[in-house]
């Protein structure tokens, strides 16, 4: 039916269609990136109320939740590493999870006190002394 159309007619009714689609996945793209960051707001905020309600196991996961949006936040990642070694029962992957925000930390603030301070107790602690030694080092050059 549309081959019968005049040409001038069915480039026209192309371009339309195109122009359709392209508008139609910008406004989707948009309500994907309004939908995820309204959900990391709400979870940094019910995070942070379970935090200071020590609530760590909660905290810790909606702290999480806010760090798959934005994952250098040096502040937010400090109070997430915390969660993480407060949480119980204490797992070998809570502990990962805490090393791994307090390395972040480093990475993004090199020497940051609050970090290193952390991390070499928790390797003397975990028997680590090489790596305790490591950020110690970083912690002095800064």
């Amino acid at each position: 039916m549309i081959y019968s159309l005049p040409a001038r007619i069915r480039i026209k009714a192309l371009v339309v269609l195109v122009l359709i689609f392209a508008v139609g996945t910008w406004g989707l793209i948009r309500l994907r990136t309004y939908r995820r960051q309204s959900a990391a707001t709400s979870a940094l905020q019910t995070g942070m109320a379970a935090y200071e309600a020590k609530e760590y196991g909660q905290a810790a996961t909606d702290l999480g939740r806010y760090l798959l949006v934005d994952h250098d936040n040096i502040d937010v990642l400090l109070i997430y590493g915390d969660a993480q070694m407060q949480r119980r029962p204490q797992t070998e992957g809570t502990l990962r999870q805490a090393v791994s925000a307090f390395e972040t930390v480093l990475r993004l603030q090199p020497g940051h006190p609050r970090a290193c301070e952390t991390l070499v107790q928790f390797y003397l602690q975990a028997n680590a002394p090489v790596e305790a030694e490591r950020v110690a080092r970083a912690w002095q050059q800064v």
